[in-house]
């Protein structure tokens, strides 16, 4: 895959800004969550993950199984998947602390819930002849002739902000 379209993909300025306002949250979470696994560092190292990785993993995944199956596309994936979502949280947390800690489990349920988000809401486009949908279903993706914001795609924002902000609170214990 040839990268640069990929990031022109994933910097479009509403998506950029969304990321960091995501980024912003976890890091002021951090301060409250009471949690020594749960610091400024590791919500920089996720959010830049996840914003990074989670648009093409489900693009990849999708395309996988409708367009053409690339197994190498696909475990490469899963991969990236497993490791922005989990292992960069148990890595990060061993060089922190001597050792994986006992959340592991728990942060990789939360966080794979939180990439799901990540991965599903930039990658919503919205064309003049198609409405909203996903961008990984056109065919040039993830090289987009436009990627512009409207309503509909700002309904979603706020939709997905909610969610993540009340599965944030929530996870803070």
């Amino acid at each position: 895959m040839n990268l640069k379209p990929y990031l022109k993909f994933i910097f479009a300025p509403w998506k950029f800004l969304t990321f960091l306002a995501g980024t912003l949250l976890l890091i002021l979470a951090s301060f409250y969550a009471n949690d020594p696994t749960w610091d400024v560092g590791c919500s920089i190292l996720m959010g830049v993950l996840t914003y990074l990785t989670a648009p093409w993993v489900f693009g990849t995944i999708y395309r996988s199984f409708k367009i053409r199956f690339s197994l190498i596309s696909f475990l490469l994936a899963l991969f990236f998947l497993y490791f922005s979502a989990s292992a960069s949280y148990d890595l990060y947390n061993f060089i922190k602390l001597g050792h994986i800690p006992e959340s592991s489990f728990e942060n990789a349920m939360i966080s794979s819930v939180l990439y799901l988000l990540g991965g599903i809401l930039w990658n919503l486009t919205s064309t003049k002849e198609k409405h909203l949908h996903f961008a990984f279903q056109n065919p040039t993706w993830p090289s987009l002739l436009e990627d512009k914001i409207n309503n509909k795609i700002l309904i979603f924002i706020a939709l997905f902000a909610l969610i993540f902000a009340l599965i944030i609170y929530f996870s803070m214990g």
